[in-house]
């Protein structure tokens, strides 16, 4: 029989213990450790950085510190996300000899899962470009992953609702038209639960759907667990790291670019900004002068 997989569901915690919870936990993770399935919502905000991001760079850091909203930099890659009580996280660490070794085949085992809650509250969710899941051609979760120790690790998100207007203040534009531009597009690319069905399902329910879903999915067992005291010990340390990104910004900065869905991105260009999106086969772009956003989105 097949070792089962360990469940963690702390439930809500700390905006920093959601991120520090899987570090943790990865950079413990020996051979005949179990692997396992986190799932945990933040009780407050906080924006969190990619592993190879300049937190300057990404975030108006002066207007998150005013606002009191912690700014944490991932052992991960990915981009600058804004991280709230109105998502429920979903976080894989399992053992690298244990892995699929091919990164598609590692997203389409372990998202398995979050598709078929979505199905269940009767969504068409779709897992598009390797790693993002959309409903209506929206992404509805994030997701992101790499490898921490001898653990490949993968995180994402149920998204129940989402500030738009928030995220797009936090982001670092150096242009009001770059900041217009990139608030159309963040709301014409990212949906919610709330405004797929109408209302906010009960979050307990939907992580029950989820934890069974990963039952499911992932071709083992799964039963609960707690964390060991090294493990305890390890995600305190790394929420402590978290919270103290020791990061210089750059002298110069390359022009802005800026991701916000699968093909859809912000340029910063002299004069305004440039959105870049698919449509059919290939991309469109919209340019914006001064403080206007130029055409409106499809």
């Amino acid at each position: 029989m097949k070792p089962a997989f360990r469940l963690l569901d702390p439930g809500e915690v700390s905006g920093p213990r959601s991120q520090a919870l899987y570090h943790g936990v990865a950079r413990t993770m020996a051979e005949a450790a179990p692997d396992t399935v986190i799932l945990c919502h933040p009780a407050s905000t906080c924006f969190c950085v990619g592993h190879h991001q300049d937190p300057e760079a990404e975030l108006d850091l002066a207007f998150c510190r005013a606002a009191g909203y912690p700014v944490l930099r991932r052992e991960i890659g990915g981009g600058a996300v804004l991280l709230d009580r109105d998502q429920l996280f979903y976080q894989v660490i399992v053992h690298a000899s244990r892995a699929p070794l091919r990164v598609d085949a590692i997203y389409a085992r372990f998202l398995a899962a979050p598709m078929a809650t979505l199905r269940e509250l009767g969504l068409e969710a779709r897992l598009e470009g390797t790693n993002e899941i959309e409903v209506r051609g929206r992404r509805i979760a994030g997701t992101g992953g790499g490898r921490i120790g001898d653990a490949m690790v993968l995180t994402g998100n149920l998204l129940f609702d989402f500030p738009y207007d928030l995220m797009t203040r936090a982001w670092r534009a150096p242009s009001p038209a770059f900041r217009t531009l990139a608030g159309q597009a963040l709301r014409d690319s990212l949906t919610t639960l709330r405004r797929e069905l109408g209302f906010i399902p009960d979050r307990k329910q939907v992580a029950e759907r989820l934890a069974r879903a990963f039952g499911d999915t992932v071709g083992r067992p799964l039963e609960r667990g707690a964390l060991t005291a090294r493990e305890e010990a390890a995600v305190a340390e790394a929420e402590a790291e978290l919270l103290a990104p020791a990061v210089e910004a750059p002298a110069v900065r390359p022009p802005r670019a800026l991701k916000i869905a699968r093909g859809v991105y912000v340029h910063e260009v002299e004069g305004g900004a440039r959105l870049e999106r698919p449509r059919g086969q290939g991309f469109v772009t919209t340019k914006t002068h001064g403080h206007e956003a130029g055409e409106g989105l499809a």
